[in-house]
């Protein structure tokens, strides 16, 4: 099967290469692109001709780094459906799994994932196919990304401990990161970034924090607000479900449901971000047992309880009491 991606990448490499050395008729006709693909950036082409646009761009302007100015000049929210679908999730774990399963409808031949081992997490994009200078190309577009999605929950400040690429070294690419605190390596198997688990405490805390910072309710408060409200009420009640809440809202159960379908959400996801984050509460200002916070929370087991909030989260609540207290 012929591999795709989404126009738009070949567009900002395109522009970017514009920027650098003027119009780039060749370098779309290198690549058998017609300009009209600017006309329609969430078109399909073949990752044949991304890859050759990749090259010729790194070759016309002699940047061997304009993958990563390419992905640089594009906003994160310029992705279409991939960003709407990313900016639906405010954790940071959730957000990184919503990029590796949105990223092969952008690239047909993206392989991501996300890892973890003692106390990190590992962010992944596995090899990446092509010959050295448009394979290169691709890899810092794609790593430029991921930091993107990082830092659009850590902050753009953010500097990752760890950072492995597949491509060869250059100075120049060192001048994207603060080099006294991340460790770049070069020359490996594939692109990972290592986020400890200290950053994935901080992000819950940044996503609790925005999300009352964001949240006014001067007028009549909206239908999340008021589930989420009465979900709190409810956390530890063995009757907490969508037809307990269709109930007491004096609605039908598929009314209810149709309600939370329009607003992208589902009655399950709100339950569990409310047992979220009235864990993240529990596991910072008490001593008490997992097992026993599990219990208040409604859930049947610890075993449950930590499973969730580990999906939630990317790190157990043991580990997330752990790297608040340092």
């Amino acid at each position: 099967m012929v591999g795709v991606t989404r126009a738009r990448y070949s567009c900002h490499v395109v522009a970017a290469a514009e920027k650098a050395a003027g119009p780039a008729h060749r370098i779309l006709e290198k690549a058998g692109l017609a300009e009209s693909i600017f006309e329609n950036p969430n078109s399909m082409t073949t990752i044949w001709q991304l890859g050759q646009v990749m090259r010729a761009s790194a070759l016309w302007t002699d940047n061997l780094d304009i993958g990563w100015d390419a992905a640089e000049a594009a906003s994160l929210e310029q992705y279409g459906a991939f960003s709407e679908r990313l900016f639906l999730r405010s954790a940071l774990h959730e957000r990184l799994l919503a990029f590796c399963r949105q990223a092969r409808e952008e690239y047909s031949e993206a392989n991501f994932s996300v890892r973890s081992h003692g106390r990190k997490i590992f962010f992944v994009r596995a090899s990446i196919a092509g010959e050295d200078i448009e394979a290169r190309q691709t890899e810092l577009y794609v790593l430029s990304m991921m930091l993107g999605t990082i830092r659009s929950v850590l902050g753009q400040h953010w500097q990752p401990e760890q950072v492995s690429m597949q491509t060869f070294h250059r100075p120049d690419t060192e001048r994207h990161f603060d080099t006294m605190s991340t460790d770049l390596r070069f020359g490996q198997r594939e692109t990972v970034i290592v986020i400890d688990d200290i950053d994935l405490a901080r992000s819950v805390e940044r996503m609790l924090e925005m999300d009352v910072n964001t949240r006014s309710y001067e007028t009549s408060p909206d239908l999340i607000w008021v589930l989420e409200s009465l979900i709190r009420l409810y956390l530890g009640d063995s009757r907490l479900g969508l037809n307990f809440m269709a109930k007491i809202c004096d609605l039908h159960p598929r009314t209810l449901q149709r309600l939370l379908r329009e607003k992208n959400i589902t009655f399950k996801e709100l339950v569990a971000r409310q047992r979220f984050i009235s864990a993240t509460n529990v596991l910072k200002e008490t001593d008490l047992p997992i097992a026993e916070v599990s219990s208040m929370l409604g859930y049947s087991h610890h075993a449950h309880f930590t499973r969730a909030f580990r999906e939630y989260a990317g790190l157990t609540p043991t580990a997330y009491r752990q790297a608040c207290q340092e």
